[in-house]
């Protein structure tokens, strides 16, 4: 019984994310008004997709600290590297 609510508490709790994310990209498209700078939506995109060429340069395009910039960095290659073992 507490499992099933728990698991109805968890979907829920994403359809809810997942739902925020797309109220406000249609608030962004509607009033012209982007919460993110271009840089960072389009390293999001990037990502997402799978095509990691190019990053270093948007990762410095987004003006962040040495050390934050080392830990995406790391963080992409550890991604990239996991893909890379789930291929085979």
């Amino acid at each position: 019984m507490v499992t099933r609510i728990f698991l109805h508490n968890f979907t829920v709790l994403i359809s809810i994310c997942l739902s925020y994310r797309d109220i406000a990209k249609a608030l962004e498209d509607k009033s012209n008004v982007h919460m993110e700078d271009q840089v960072v939506n389009e390293f999001r995109q990037r990502v997402l997709s799978g095509d990691f060429s190019n990053l270093q340069a948007q990762i410095t395009q987004m003006k962040v600290s040495e050390n934050h910039a080392q830990m995406i960095e790391y963080h992409i290659y550890e991604q990239l590297y996991l893909e890379l073992i789930e291929k085979g």
